[in-house]
């Protein structure tokens, strides 16, 4: 029997359901509202699945790893055994994409990119100088899987709005890896986060973030973006990191993790934001 708790940190409940909710404003973007109450269970439930099958994945790839840094984990701990685990994953990654099959074939192409680029970040690429690009494919395909979802053509706002998330979520990677650089360096994982150093990493975050911010103000000008949502996201875009700027300098090391939260918030907001304001 597995309890709550321990079958919540395997699922990565939280970012898991983040994401999901994440991927429903892209769903009412394209949708112009509320999408059709089939097709967005068929597309709520296949996201669900594959950010629970790349969860679950990733704990059991990571088992030989956490049982030396992370023995409180799940699989470690003896909640759960791996092979359950794995047949889980397993399970879920083909629902996710069974989920997709009746929405046609650029939706289900987007389901293969999205759990594709997770299931590759969890396996191998997270110990690598690449480690960034599983994160800015599988981000930067959801506005482009909620487009095909709901039988829309991609037209350039969304196809720039994919690119615009795909380079903000460089930013959300390395903010995410901060907190465990020291961690995951005991047991050789070796990400661009680690490669960098801690200090060239924060400064590259700030850095893609910062771009990020002055491009989707120039884009969304000459996209002719609604003032009003335009100028809302890029305060809100810029105001957080500022915020999680002041945090660090105040508690240094300790304010990690709040601040990569922060980071990451201001990342994913500012691509939904600037997708709203182009579309409405």
């Amino acid at each position: 029997m597995v309890h709550l708790k321990p079958l919540l940190q395997l699922l990565h409940f939280g970012p898991s359901l983040f994401t999901t909710l994440a991927f429903g404003v892209y769903l009412a973007l394209a949708a112009h509202g509320l999408p059709a109450a089939g097709p967005a269970a068929l597309l709520l439930g296949g996201q669900l699945a594959t950010q629970f099958a790349i969860s679950l994945l990733n704990d059991y790839w990571d088992l030989p790893a956490d049982r030396l840094t992370k023995p409180d984990k799940p699989i470690p701990a003896g909640w759960v055994g791996a092979v359950t685990v794995r047949r889980w994953g397993t399970a879920l990654a083909g629902l996710a994409l069974a989920l997709a099959v009746p929405l046609g074939a650029r939706t289900l192409a987007c389901a293969a990119v999205g759990l594709g680029a997770g299931l590759l970040y969890d396996w191998r690429w997270k110990r690598t100088l690449a480690s960034p690009l599983p994160f800015a494919a599988g981000f930067g395909v959801l506005p482009l899987w909620a487009w095909a979802g709901v039988g829309r053509a991609w037209e350039p706002p969304v196809l720039v709005g994919a690119a615009l998330t795909a380079w903000l979520v460089v930013a959300l990677h390395l903010a995410d890896t901060l907190p465990d650089l020291e961690a995951d360096q005991t047991v050789g994982v070796r990400g661009l986060a680690h490669r960098l150093g801690p200090r060239a990493a924060r400064r590259v975050c700030w850095g893609v973030l910062a771009s990020g911010l002055v491009a989707a103000a120039g884009l969304g000008v000459g996209l002719q973006a609604d003032p009003l949502l335009l100028g809302g996201t890029l305060l809100l875009g810029s105001g957080l990191p500022a915020a999680a700027a002041v945090l660090y300098r105040r508690r240094g090391p300790r304010a990690l993790r709040p601040m990569a939260g922060l980071i990451e918030s201001a990342a994913l907001l500012t691509a939904l934001g600037w997708l709203a304001a182009v579309t409405v």
